[in-house]
């Protein structure tokens, strides 16, 4: 768990606590620190991570590179669905292959991280 959420369940567990004891005691000041310890446990819970990106700015940066492979998948005459293919000993890091047709027979066996066309493949 991340330390939010772990920060937001302890706040609430106290102030939960306090809330339900300053009731059964009649205690005013109990009361109102545990609904401000509820408080508090739901603002650091809705509180944004340093890895949060808001939708628009990434729809912003990512939309251009995708109109230019989709682009550069037309003009290339490319009429097959990507395959993704995973890390082998040719290709440690995997990689992505489009068929020039739908119908395609692919050999792992001669692609390496060189390729970038391939030309025979059925």
């Amino acid at each position: 768990m991340r330390a939010e959420k772990i920060a937001s369940a302890l706040l609430a567990g106290i102030g939960a606590f306090l809330l339900i004891y300053g009731a059964i005691s009649s205690n005013q000041t109990q009361i109102n620190l545990g609904f401000a310890g509820l408080f508090l446990g739901f603002v650091v819970f809705t509180f944004k991570s340093k890895d949060y990106v808001k939708r628009e700015a990434l729809d912003n940066l990512i939309l251009p590179y995708i109109e230019t492979l989709r682009r550069m998948v037309r003009d290339l005459g490319l009429e097959g669905n990507a395959l993704y293919i995973p890390p082998y000993e040719n290709m440690p890091e995997g990689g992505n292959f489009i068929p020039l047709h739908e119908d395609f027979d692919l050999d792992l066996g001669r692609m390496d991280e060189e390729t970038v066309f391939f030309d025979q493949c059925g």
